[in-house]
């Protein structure tokens, strides 16, 4: 689930069948702990007294964790999560129970992703329908294995349930020994209190009979030497029931949990959790865990060396006693304090049904089950027309506002990625680790071998008289940038530059001259924040000499060249993913993507392709006066020609022009 740690769905696709189809599971190896040379390892249930543990080098420290003393997981079938507000009751369930991770079973999700909460995430694996599905809920991160499962209920044939067994076998051979593995599953299994399995069944169990799923179960666990430590534990019967019918007459145990023997004392408890909310006809399983955790480093965020941080303080602090900051506002939601309490007096009179299950609270729970629905129903229709009218008010007054929201519901929902499977199979969730391998597979495309450029290169034509800029021209600049847009690395945005006083125009003024009078740009200024490749990376193939020998033929003045090949020279990027920046890596090829000098850049080294190619004569007569050979709108070409073969004479001289320019025809578009 976690950086350093492993993830194990595991989900019977033959459930809901009248045909049997091929289970699918899946494991993913993640990111292996740092190196222990200065590492400190320690017992959860004895912390450290230090709050903080620095290593010798001081730009990483280690995450804090001295509080923990255990770990609480849990398993459940919660029957599904397809239900309107069954997740959220999910998730209330964690903090309620001071879950760190909660396996799930019968989500009836389709397909298989993750979708993060404001408290935790969810990593789910389901059929191709709504039917069947595992997952886990997580909210803290710890290196061990987990494998959920859901099997084969009781009256499915022999081969059903081989095949699954078979997979969790074959899945189970290929974790590595060293691994602390539990297994957290719905496995329909009445397990028997039987002396002649002791070391992996204890005499704690509810049952004194094993079903035929049990005799499986107990077959499995002892052919790889685990504990059913969920049989270990005394409690009150009713504690142990993990599962009850609707008419509260037939309570068992199906469903349990296991880990291997040699840690088997990891374990300290097993219990079932009765009061949870009644989405389901199962009960919670909370499993404490004292394991040996790793203490896990963390890197501390780089600090970009800016130019001129003077000016920068200066005018943030100044924003920032002016204006202030505001909060991000958190979108309002649809679940509300209504549909929450409609959910306690349901629990409340479920509680009371399992405590004196009578005919009255039988039918008390139905209709308060019943009532809850339509509450849930009726607040999420409210919250839509609500939602609708803003569009509709800010239609006129914030047109902004408007297309987000209308853009929202035309998009529909979408999973943000928070997992990077590499291609060996091993999966990574540390947002700063998947970072760098972005970072690894741009700078492999972007980070080409330099075109050969002498440094002492200079324009052949003869330089213009160019003023430096001045005052009034960097105020025209900033006024005609475009407000609402994303600032750099430094959050300065344009409508604090726009309303700047003379002091900070002057102080621009000279960063300017410098750099105009030197031909060197100061280093922040050549960094990307973000990046985004095109289908053909037109602008990532443009080759630089060809460009700025395209500029001199073109007329360019040379001071102008000089001063766009030193900004363009030397650029850096990073890539950001969920808000982690990764290091910065060089770009020695091509054009910056998303910068506003680009456009044009491109445009003169495409007018230099066109024009070369255009030589060639081959033209269409319109009207006696008028000619036509190509029609272009940016990259996009439309040739003319009178006949076939001029028509292809012209496109292999503007496919050869091209290549001089860096530049490919993208074949599937043409």
């Amino acid at each position: 689930l976690s950086s350093g740690g492993h993830c194990v769905l595991l989900d019977t696709q033959c459930y809901g069948f009248s045909e049997p189809r091929a289970p699918s599971c899946g494991v993913g190896n993640l990111a292996t702990p740092p190196p222990s040379a200065n590492c400190t390892t320690r017992w959860a249930n004895n912390p450290s007294s230090e709050k903080t543990l620095l290593r010798n080098n001081q730009n990483k420290k280690l995450r804090k964790d001295a509080d923990i003393q255990n770990l609480k997981i849990g398993t459940w079938n919660v029957r599904s999560l397809y239900r309107t507000g069954t997740l959220t009751a999910v998730v209330s369930e964690l903090d309620r129970y001071e879950l760190a991770i909660l396996a799930i079973q019968e989500n009836r999700w389709s397909g298989s992703g993750n979708h993060k909460t404001e408290k935790a995430t969810l990593f789910y694996s389901g059929g191709s329908g709504h039917e069947r599905g595992v997952g886990f809920v997580a909210t803290k991160w710890f290196n061990i294995v987990l494998i959920n499962c859901y099997a084969p209920t009781e009256d499915k044939n022999e081969e059903t349930k081989n095949d699954f067994f078979k997979q969790l076998e074959a899945l189970y051979d290929t974790i590595p020994q060293n691994m602390v593995k539990i297994v957290l599953e719905d496995f329909n299994a009445k397990i028997e209190k039987e002396i002649d399995y002791k070391p992996t069944i204890g005499q704690q169990s509810l049952h004194n009979d094993s079903n035929d799923n049990g005799v499986r179960v107990i077959s499995f666990e002892t052919s790889k030497g685990m504990t059913i430590s969920s049989t270990f534990f005394p409690h009150k019967q009713i504690h142990k029931q993990t599962w009850m019918s609707l008419g509260r007459t037939t309570k068992n145990q199906i469903d349990h949990v296991m880990i291997d023997s040699r840690r088997k004392h990891c374990i300290t408890d097993v219990k079932s959790c009765r009061g949870v909310c009644g989405i389901s006809d199962h009960f919670l399983v909370r499993i404490q865990v004292y394991l040996r955790l790793s203490v896990k480093w963390r890197e501390k965020k780089r600090v970009t060396q800016k130019f001129n941080e003077k000016l920068e303080k200066t005018i943030k602090q100044a924003a920032k006693n002016v204006l202030g900051f505001e909060d991000r506002r958190k979108p309002k939601k649809w679940f509300n304090d209504r549909s929450r309490r409609a959910l306690e007096e349901r629990d409340t009179t479920r509680m009371a049904l399992i405590k004196n299950p009578n005919e009255s609270n039988r039918r008390a729970l139905a209709i308060k089950q019943r009532e809850t629905k339509k509450i849930i129903r009726n607040e999420k229709i409210q919250w839509e027309k609500s939602y609708i009218n803003d569009i509709e008010k800010n239609f006129k007054s914030n047109i902004k506002v408007s297309y987000n929201k209308t853009n929202n519901i035309k998009s529909g929902y979408k999973l943000r990625t928070t997992i990077l499977k590499e291609p060996n199979g091993t999966l990574i969730t540390d947002k700063t680790d998947i970072a760098e391998k972005f970072r690894e597979m741009f700078e492999t495309i972007l980070l080409k071998t330099r075109q050969t450029e002498p440094e002492d290169y200079y324009m052949t034509t003869v330089e213009q008289t160019i003023h430096e800029p001045t005052t009034e021209e960097i105020k025209m600049a900033i006024n005609i940038l475009k407000n609402g847009k994303a600032p750099g690395e430094d959050g300065i945005t344009t409508e604090l530059l726009r309303k700047s006083g003379k002091a900070v125009m002057e102080k621009l003024e000279q960063i300017i001259t410098k750099a105009w009078r030197e031909e060197k740009i100061p280093e922040a200024w050549n960094l990307l924040e973000s990046y985004a490749l095109s289908t053909k990376k037109a602008y990532d193939s443009v080759k630089r000499e060809s460009l700025w020998k395209a500029m001199e033929k073109l007329g360019v003045p040379a001071k102008i060249t000089k001063m766009i090949r030193a900004y363009v020279q030397n650029s850096k990027c990073m890539v950001k993913f969920n808000g982690q920046p990764s290091k910065a890596f060089m770009i020695n090829t091509g054009l910056k993507q998303g910068d506003a000098l680009s456009p044009m850049l491109f445009n003169i080294a495409l007018e230099k392709v066109v024009r070369n190619a255009l030589n060639t004569g081959i033209e269409v007569k319109l009207q006696e006066s008028k000619t036509i050979k190509l029609i272009a709108y940016a990259n996009d070409i439309v040739l003319l020609s009178e006949s076939k073969s001029d028509l292809q004479s012209i496109a292999k001289s503007l496919m050869d022009e091209s290549k001089l320019m860096g530049l490919t025809i993208n074949e599937e578009k043409t």
